[in-house]
């Protein structure tokens, strides 16, 4: 009985030996690391196409499913049509200039700034749109071949500034913007950021590629995922204003 117990015994240990020799032999697999920057945003890139729907016709059918289909009209214009409903759904301000040249579309304001506009007279659209506050990044309208000032102004702007207004921006909120807004934006990134500014838009696009898009698996804090580039957008053109109010009252002194 006891020669049985120890045959066990030993049996057991030499096993386990080997068991932990064989164990730490095989390599760990490699891990992942982010690739640069053009890369990882290139992959986000076709990631944002393929998760949102919206993004992948210019006009017509989206998506049909049982019980509903949605059409697009325009960037910002949808219907939502099922049996027993049919829905005009904006997704934000849209302006464009129809066959006729005639300017049509939809735009959100506040009431009570569209009653001061009207308290003075305008001919244009331009006219009227100078007597609100629109988001400058929703402004990416093309009227009588002129663009309406949108976000591109902060192109024009001094070093200082530019720098100014990339420090009131998160890294999650510029990858976000930078898929939006498209390649305009990420020259005039590239071009201004620093290195670590940089990395950190990189690292954000990699979590977004390893396919952690929910708020709490980001490395920089509880960050948006794809579907919240809507607000960043909206984000975006506070800072836009915040950082040109102050370069105005910096050039007026």
């Amino acid at each position: 009985m006891a020669k049985k117990n120890k045959s066990t015994f030993l049996k057991r240990l030499f096993g386990g030996i080997l068991s932990r020799k064989k164990t730490d032999s095989q390599p760990e697999p490699p891990k992942k690391r982010p690739q640069s920057f053009h890369v990882e945003w290139k992959l986000a890139s076709e990631k944002w196409t393929t998760v949102l729907l919206t993004k992948q016709v210019e006009q017509g059918l989206v998506v049909e499913r049982s019980g509903y289909k949605v059409n697009k009209t325009n960037e910002k214009l949808f219907r939502l049509d099922g049996d027993s409903f049919s829905v005009v759904v904006a997704t934000g301000n849209s302006l464009y200039t129809n066959k006729d040249g005639k300017v049509t579309g939809i735009i959100f304001i506040d009431e009570g700034d569209l009653n001061r506009a009207i308290q003075s007279d305008f001919s244009s659209i331009e006219g009227f749109l100078q007597r609100i506050d629109l988001p400058r990044a929703e402004l990416d309208f093309q009227l009588h071949q002129e663009r309406v000032p949108d976000w591109r102004i902060i192109l024009e702007w001094e070093t200082f500034w530019k720098e100014q207004l990339l420090l009131q921006i998160s890294a999650n909120s510029m990858a976000l913007l930078i898929l939006a807004l498209g390649e305009d934006l990420k020259t005039f990134f590239e071009s201004v950021a620093t290195e670590r500014q940089l990395l950190l838009v990189r690292d954000e696009y990699f979590f977004l590629n390893s396919g952690k898009t929910t708020e709490t698996n980001y490395p920089h804090g509880k960050n948006k995922n794809i579907f919240g580039f809507g607000k960043v957008l909206r984000e975006f053109s506070e800072k836009i204003n915040l950082i040109k109010t102050r370069r105005e009252i910096e050039n007026e002194t």
